[in-house]
C-alpha cells in the first residue's frame, strides 16, 4: 500500500516545538512559504492549521481536535501566547505567524502562478465580499467559494440541509481542483472538518483560517498595528465583541495557568 504523503518531511529546515501536547512549527515564515511554493508546483496535498492559546487549551479536553492539529503538515503559531509559552517552557525561540497574513501571502503566491483557490465557511455575504476583493487584489487568481454547511462542534453537518450543502461544496471542490482551499468554520469545527475530508483534497492544499475571511472581506475590522505589536489584540476584540469574554479569559488567563502547571511538572518529574 502506498504511504500517504507527509509534506512535513519535505521541509528540511522546519523546526518543531510542542506546547501542551500540540505540535507547533517554529520555522520562519519565509522557509514555510518556500516549501509550500514547491508543493503547489508539484500539486501535493498539505494541511495548515493555525493554533492559538485558545485552540491549544481547547485541545486539552478534545482529543479529536488535538489529533487533527497534530496531523497537520504545518502548524502556525498564531498567537503571541504561544511564543511566550515556548520561551517559558523550553527557552525556545518562536516567532508568531498570523494566519490571516499568511493567507494573503499564499494568495500572492497563487497570483504569480495563475492558481485557483476555493473559500468555504463564514456566510454568503462574507464569501461574496472575499471573492470580490480577491479579484481586485490578485487578478490572476481564479477564485470560487461558498459558505458551506452549518457544522456542529465535532465538524459534522447539523441537519439534512447542511449535509446537502456539504456534499455540494465537496463536489464543487473536486470539480474545480483548486490549488488551495481556505476553510473558515472556526475552531474546532474547521480543524475536524478539514482532517476528515483530507482524501477529497488529494491534490489541493488546505488551510484553516478561522475569522480571517471576515476580516479580509471587511465585514470585521482587524486590530490596529499597535495592538498587534503590544500583543493585546484580545483587548481590541473584547471592546468590539464583548460576547467573546469567555474565550478571551481562556486565552489570556487560563492558558498561562496550564503552561505554568506543565513547567512545574516537567521540573518535578524529569
Amino acid at each position: 500500500m502506498k504511504k500517504p504523503f507527509n509534506a512535513q518531511k519535505e521541509i528540511i529546515t522546519q523546526k518543531l516545538d510542542h506546547i501542551l501536547g500540540v505540535k507547533i512549527s517554529s520555522s520562519s515564515q519565509d522557509d514555510l512559504l518556500k516549501a509550500i511554493e514547491k508543493w503547489l508546483i508539484e500539486k501535493r496535498h498539505f494541511l495548515i492549521v493555525t493554533p492559538n492559546p485558545e485552540i491549544v487549551l481547547m485541545s486539552q479536553s478534545n482529543e479529536l481536535l488535538r489529533n487533527a492539529l497534530n496531523s497537520a503538515d504545518i502548524s502556525l503559531p498564531d498567537g503571541i501566547g504561544l511564543v511566550f509559552a515556548a520561551k517559558f517552557l523550553r527557552n525556545s525561540h518562536m516567532r508568531r505567524i498570523q494566519g490571516r497574513k499568511f493567507m494573503v501571502s499564499l494568495l500572492g503566491q497563487l497570483n504569480k502562478m495563475g492558481g485557483k483557490v476555493y473559500f468555504v465557511g463564514s456566510t454568503d455575504a462574507v464569501i461574496q465580499s472575499v471573492l470580490e476583493r480577491v479579484s481586485q487584489d490578485f487578478p490572476h487568481v481564479h477564485a470560487k467559494g461558498t459558505s458551506g454547511p452549518l457544522l456542529s462542534r465535532n465538524g459534522k453537518p447539523i441537519d439534512k440541509v447542511s449535509e446537502n450543502r456539504e456534499t455540494a461544496a465537496l463536489n464543487e471542490i473536486t470539480s474545480f481542483k483548486p490549488n488551495i482551499v481556505f476553510v473558515g468554520f472556526g475552531a474546532p469545527k474547521q480543524e475536524l472538518w478539514s482532517a476528515k475530508h483530507r482524501n477529497i483534497f488529494s491534490k489541493s492544499g488546505v488551510m484553516v483560517v478561522g475569522g480571517s475571511l471576515d476580516t479580509y472581506s471587511g465585514h470585521v475590522s482587524h486590530p490596529p498595528v499597535l495592538f498587534e505589536q503590544l500583543g493585546i489584540e484580545w483587548l481590541w476584540r473584547f471592546i468590539h465583541e464583548p460576547k467573546r469574554l469567555i474565550r478571551i479569559l481562556n486565552a489570556v488567563f487560563v492558558f498561562p495557568l496550564f503552561v505554568v502547571k506543565a513547567k512545574i511538572e516537567s521540573v518535578l518529574y524529569r
